[in-house]
């Protein structure tokens, strides 16, 4: 097992409320097959000269930035090998919370992938090798900006990716329920605007970066054993999704309850499934 290289920094985020409610969401949406087979499914459309060249690659080095428990980057190299059993894969992770690293080597025990595991963003990260594959899954929505709104840092990953490479962003889509909340509610508790595909693609055409917007991930995800819960209860459970820094406070009490309220007035009904829908966009990114 690799050793981890740390940034010096200590974050106030509460990483293991942050890393329960995910992991419950993770298990009853399955975004983590969803994503990689949207991915895979994607690859001869977005990516035909990536996807050429595998055909005669021996080792494909990934880089998983913001890879959480490692699941998604886990079951798309399980995936990439059934179509390349030739195949070598070695996936190194930028992971910054502890909580998340713990499940992570726990998650890679079983597998031969796990490459340099980083406790860094990828702003700080000293990456001094190129990658086959870059996946940024769900991951850019702590991402430090600037003033006009500008990704930092989102530049880095057309530089690191290689000639052949290519690079891949999965991001909630615009007309989903939880940008719906975030729109609705980020205001209120005095955050900047939540991540977009259009702040996304604005910083990718003021960079110059070359990229296309990949098909809707179209899923929902189930709320059956949410609603059982407090209003205040439903807001710790989906606390992720208001995490937009990775210093920032965790929401306090009474905004806990307005995120279950949100949840409570705007869930869907179909037969017997009560969920919120929850569809994802790929965005490709090609090197220079």
């Amino acid at each position: 097992m690799n050793g981890i290289c740390r940034d010096m920094y200590t974050p106030t985020v509460k990483e293991q409320e942050y890393v329960a409610g995910l992991e419950l969401f993770l298990g009853v949406s399955h975004e983590d097959i969803l994503t990689p087979e949207a991915i895979i499914e994607q690859l001869p459309k977005f990516a035909p000269d990536f996807l050429k060249h595998l055909q005669n690659l021996e080792t494909q080095k990934i880089l998983d930035v913001g890879s959480g428990n490692g699941n998604k980057a886990i079951y798309l190299a399980r995936k990439l090998r059934e179509n390349f059993p030739q195949l070598q894969i070695i996936i190194d992770s930028l992971e910054p919370k502890l909580e998340q690293q713990k499940k992570l080597f726990q998650n890679y025990r079983s597998t031969s992938f796990l490459g340099q595991v980083f406790a860094q963003t990828l702003a700080s990260a000293s990456l001094s090798t190129s990658y086959d594959l870059v996946i940024v899954l769900h991951s850019l929505y702590e991402f430090p900006r600037g003033t006009d709104e500008e990704i930092l840092s989102l530049e880095r990953l057309q530089e690191i990716m290689a000639p052949h490479g290519c690079c891949v962003i999965a991001t909630e889509h615009p007309d989903g329920d939880f940008q719906k909340m975030k729109r609705e509610l980020y205001p209120k508790f005095g955050k900047k605007s939540p991540l977009s595909l259009s702040l996304i693609v604005a910083n990718l055409e003021k960079a110059q970066i070359s990229y296309q917007i990949g098909d809707i991930i179209d899923y929902n995800s189930p709320l059956n054993h949410l609603l059982e819960l407090s209003d205040n209860e439903i807001g710790k459970q989906l606390a992720f999704l208001f995490s937009d820094s990775l210093e920032d406070d965790p929401l306090k009490n009474e905004q806990y309850t307005i995120v279950g309220q949100w949840v409570r007035h705007n869930h869907r009904v179909e037969d017997e499934l009560v969920y919120l829908h929850t569809p994802d966009v790929l965005v490709w990114i090609y090197p220079r």
